[in-house]
């Protein structure tokens, strides 16, 4: 609770970004109101890119080979089509989803994919499922043992989201054409901006059940109000689309995994602190990090990271730190926007 509070505290962030997107595909568009369904307008004559598997291969290679040798060697086992780790399904009117499984010893890591359409993504989805099947192959390279091998979601989940936001920044960073340079920026900060999505329904799950704890007799009306109220706090949308306080009914974890949430708020706070020691030093966190992902679950996260890292998860300035990055780039959003 204490945590969903100071992020709350900084949403403006969040609702900068958010603003910034209406006002751009107001002028995209022509729009005289931008509705939450038309958020993500994508105009006739800029058409999304996509990116064939061997785009995508190459894009993966070229952006995490800054993790190092063993990282680059890994991750090009489990890209090269010849040794079967791969299962990409493409095809209208598939169900999106990917997941990557592991095993230590000889059995190694794979991914499958259950519908692959090229769209970024798509591109995404394979950083981060590659970011657990490499993690995977990294322990068992260092002979971790089968009881050290699996740690909690938030831990594991955090190495995958930092793969996302170092390819994301690699296209961003690499891109000349401007278009595409600011698609791939309003990207970066859309994924990294999901510590405030992620947040908000933690807290709003959290906020129903209390609801519902203290009293006899809650209502759909009654916790329409405690999404509203909460949601409002994260983002711009609730209060100009009132049917949004709705939304919990269609939050599939709220049913069928209950108060997850929590593990990708503290991954993205995780991933996004990686990103700012990687981007202030990079020959030096590189080293560390990959001696935490070799390193494997004997001890409680908060003891590895302060171990390795040096970071310790109650921080006071783990939110400020993490909020300074995405203020940092929506500055550079803002200028590319009034270029064009």
């Amino acid at each position: 609770r204490n945590m969903y509070e100071k992020i709350a505290r900084t949403a403006d962030t969040h609702k900068r970004f958010q603003r910034m997107r209406v006002d751009r595909v107001k002028k995209q568009s022509g729009y005289d109101e931008v509705k939450y369904w038309a958020r993500n307008f994508t105009p006739t004559d800029a058409p999304l890119p996509r990116f064939s598997i061997a785009d995508t291969t190459k894009i993966l290679k070229d952006s995490l080979a800054v993790l190092g040798p063993e990282y680059s060697r890994e991750l090009a086992a489990l890209l090269d089509p010849a040794n079967g780790r791969l299962d990409i399904v493409g095809g209208e009117n598939r169900v999106p989803g990917a997941f990557a499984n592991g095993f230590l010893g000889k059995p190694q890591s794979i991914f499958f994919c259950f519908n692959y359409e090229g769209y970024f993504d798509d591109l995404d989805a394979f950083a981060h499922e590659a970011g657990h099947a490499v993690h995977f192959q990294l322990m068992g390279n260092n002979k971790v043992r089968p009881a050290y091998a699996d740690g909690p979601s938030y831990f594991t989940e955090s190495f995958a989201m930092f793969n996302e936001l170092v390819m994301t920044d690699h296209l961003y960073t690499n891109e000349s054409d401007p278009a595409r340079k600011i698609y791939f920026l309003e990207q970066f900060m859309t994924y990294a901006n999901y510590l405030y999505s992620n947040t908000m329904n933690a807290a709003m799950e959290q906020a129903i059940y209390d609801k519902v704890g203290g009293s006899d007799n809650t209502s759909a009306d009654d916790i329409n109000a405690v999404a509203k109220s909460v949601g409002s706090r994260f983002s711009i949308w609730y209060d100009k689309q009132d049917e949004l306080k709705m939304r919990w009914m269609d939050i599939h974890h709220f049913y069928d995994a209950p108060m997850y949430y929590p593990n990708y708020v503290y991954a993205q706070l995780l991933a996004l602190k990686y990103y700012q020691l990687y981007k202030r030093d990079p020959k030096t966190f590189v080293p560390k990090y990959l001696d935490l992902m070799r390193n494997g679950f004997d001890a409680p996260p908060s003891g590895l990271l302060k171990k390795f890292l040096g970071v310790n998860l109650r921080d006071p300035q783990l939110v400020p730190n993490a909020v300074g990055i995405l203020d940092d780039r929506l500055d550079e959003l803002d200028v590319l926007y009034k270029k064009r």
